[in-house]
């Protein structure tokens, strides 16, 4: 476990407002999940995730260094903790209200490293997160959309479900084996009149870009003309995905075209592996340099 937040913590001047502020804000969480695991109601559930959702995307503004420690660390695992635990509490939400018309599974987690300098850790923890989560969350709803003959079921990939990427290899075995479950359980649940689309984003200005900025073996990450946003995922989402419910879109197209090209033609995207990642060390050195402070 990487400690340098703790040792910047020791390193600092006495408690300040955001100090305290950090430490109230992470008591609130930990107090939500605690009252998960003691088995709650699930608006109670809702309340907690809700949380959850709102801490990701305010850490990265609010700096407090312990929450954002947190999010980047412990954020998968508590959506999949949920799926798993509280599959009961689930299914009775689901007869309270009766029916749910769209399941989205988003959550995911990127650590760069070389095969031969892994940590035995992030096997699991790319797997726990990015894949089996994903098919927990599909087992238990997929049950109650085949059951009510209806039903669309969104999965988050990426474009390295596609293109095999030199550096994020765990990353890309996971989202490898979601776009071949989401295809089968297309098949599957067709029958049943049940939707199943995978969304493949290229890279995405989120928490896990910025991590990748520090790490060489991610380079290619910043190959493409621009990190997407957010917002462009969400347009997507709700103007062509929602509407339409098609099996698979790549964001944008023309990367995805790229990486299919990777897919069919490995040998020739090994040769072009240099000259990607030779795009991408710039920007991550022009990346740094903008994040450096000013003298």
């Amino acid at each position: 476990m990487n400690w340098t937040w703790f040792e910047t913590l020791l390193k600092r001047p006495p408690i300040g407002l955001w100090d305290l502020a950090d430490i109230l804000v992470v008591s609130i969480l930990i107090y939500e999940l605690l009252k998960l695991i003691r088995g709650t109601r699930a608006v109670q559930m809702a309340v907690g995730g809700g949380l959850l959702a709102i801490l990701f995307y305010g850490s990265r503004s609010w700096h407090l260094e312990t929450l954002n420690w947190l999010v980047r660390n412990m954020f998968g695992y508590v959506v999949f903790g949920i799926i798993v635990l509280f599959q009961s509490d689930i299914r009775r939400a689901l007869a309270h209200f009766g029916r749910v018309d769209v399941l989205m599974n988003v959550a995911g987690y990127l650590k760069p490293g070389f095969v031969h300098q892994l940590d035995a850790a992030e096997v699991d923890k790319h797997l726990d997160i990015n894949t089996k989560g994903l098919i927990h969350g599909c087992r238990v709803i997929g049950r109650h959309f085949a059951a009510q003959k209806s039903g669309h079921i969104v999965n988050i990939g990426s474009l390295a479900s596609l293109a095999p990427v030199a550096g994020l290899n765990l990353y890309v075995a996971s989202k490898y084996a979601v776009r071949g479950f989401t295809l089968a359980i297309a098949q599957e649940l067709a029958p049943h009149h049940v939707h199943v689309s995978l969304v493949m984003p290229d890279a995405v200005q989120t928490p896990m870009l910025d991590l990748q900025v520090d790490y060489a073996e991610a380079a290619m990450t910043f190959s493409g003309p621009r990190a997407l946003t957010v917002q462009d995922i969400e347009r997507v989402l709700i103007e062509e995905v929602l509407p339409n419910r098609p099996l698979e879109v790549t964001i944008p197209m023309t990367r995805g075209l790229i990486a299919r090209f990777a897919t069919f033609m490995p040998g020739t995207a090994m040769s072009l592996g240099p000259t990607f990642n030779s795009q991408g060390r710039k920007k991550q050195e022009a990346l740094k340099a903008l994040r450096a402070p000013k003298e």
